[in-house]
């Protein structure tokens, strides 16, 4: 029997939910169930799409709210409703992609539909590794002609660090975004074709609406679902999940997160690749910890 006074827990993926191989582990997916069971919701917080997220809530029964793209859209997994979203206007995608047109880089846009779009397969994201993906002649005329998708999230591929922090801060300096600090993608073996076996893993921004965040994402779900901030957990390990954690009541920090995490964290559990989650779920609502 849980005894605890939080509702709902929100729980990163990549380097918290899944280990370093991106599975999530028996004994994760069993408390997640044994939590959601009993009434408490575990809604997963992702810079993923939609539709990649709701795989893992399937796999593991949270169900059924999931945030996207960092906080971008909230949607509903049993009726793919969207929630809630913050788009990009459609001129200001045209302008970046335009811009980074010239700068030789790699880039994807996510949409309201739960689809990523691209004009080709790399770095593993090809629609045989992920069926979101979709590839496009020309993301210019996709965007040109879009009219019923939102243009949520801009995310730029680049093998050079120096590079690519260049590239976000000339964005930035002509449009009020949110647009992320330059950070190392780790391409899953499994996805690499064979070509590109001997690419590096690049470095990533992703470019939002000025507004979004996980934070406000969670404070539209719980708005939503009538759930007080007060009942609220989140667990992450990255510097894009410290809003996260801040506005939640009760914060867990993974033993893999960033210093910054840690610092505000009120339990630190095992690593993502020792089920960290599962641990710190069990401490927390079953061994009474709070």
């Amino acid at each position: 029997m849980i005894n605890n006074k939080h509702k709902i827990v929100f729980c990163d993926i990549d380097g918290t939910l899944v280990n370093d191989n991106h599975y999530m582990t028996e004994e994760t997916e069993k408390v997640i169930k044994t939590l959601v069971d009993n009434g408490i919701y575990f809604v997963l917080t992702s810079g993923k799409p939609f539709s990649v997220i709701k795989e893992f809530s399937l796999k593991c029964g949270a169900m059924p709210y999931v945030i996207g793209l960092n906080g971008a859209s909230i949607h509903d997994c049993n009726t793919n409703e969207v929630i809630y979203s913050k788009s990009i206007e459609k001129q200001i995608v045209l302008d970046i992609i335009d811009f980074v047109k010239e700068e030789e880089v790699y880039v994807f846009i996510g949409v309201s539909s739960g689809k990523t779009v691209t004009e080709e397969a790399k770095y593993g994201f090809s629609p045989k590794n992920r069926k979101d993906i979709t590839i496009v002649k020309s993301l210019r005329e996709y965007v040109e002609g879009s009219t019923s998708e939102q243009l949520l999230k801009i995310t730029i591929f680049e093998p050079s660090k120096k590079k690519l922090a260049g590239i976000g801060e000339k964005i930035r300096e002509k449009f009020d975004l949110n647009i992320t600090p330059a950070y190392l993608h780790v391409v899953p073996e499994r996805f690499k074709e064979e070509k590109d076996k001997e690419l590096h893993n690049p470095y990533v921004i992703e470019i939002m609406d000025k507004k979004v965040s996980k934070a406000e994402a969670i404070k539209e779900l719980t708005k939503y679902l009538d759930i007080k901030l007060s009942e609220t957990v989140a667990i992450g390990d990255e510097t894009k999940d410290y809003d996260m954690l801040a506005i939640a009541d009760y914060k867990i920090a993974m033993a893999n997160a960033t210093q910054e995490l840690k610092d505000i964290a009120d339990m630190v559990t095992t690593s993502n690749n020792e089920s960290g989650v599962a641990k710190a779920m069990h401490k927390l609502f079953f061994e009474g910890s709070t």
